[in-house]
């Protein structure tokens, strides 16, 4: 795509990767800087990006609330307990590969 084109990028599929490391942050920042945005999909825990976002940064609010409606519904998550539950890094990403079958995206991109 060149620097002129208005074309917007093809729709990205993120998942949270393991709740207890970097990949709920790096979620939370990437909102937060306007990198994921509308047609995007995050397959995440809220609760998970909400333990992210605890420790008061100034992009921790602001990125869960532009990811908010990104996320997909809760009904994903319907094995995994809580958001420390390492489960859920396997549901976020078998939805996000099922998602592949009737969404059209450009990426699926797996945080760490």
């Amino acid at each position: 795509m060149s620097a002129t084109s208005s074309s917007r990028r093809a729709a990205l599929a993120v998942t949270q990767g393991d709740p207890r490391g970097i990949g709920p942050e790096l979620i939370l920042r990437a909102c937060a800087a306007g990198k994921l945005v509308p047609g995007d999909r995050v397959f995440a825990r809220r609760d998970v990006l909400e333990a992210a976002g605890r420790g008061g940064e100034p992009w921790a609010a602001s990125g869960l609330e532009r990811a908010t409606s990104l996320l997909v519904g809760p009904e994903v998550f319907a094995r995994s307990s809580g958001p420390r539950d390492p489960t859920s890094q396997v549901e976020a990403l078998e939805a996000a590969v099922s998602a592949l079958d009737t969404t059209t995206f450009g990426g699926l991109v797996t945080a760490p």
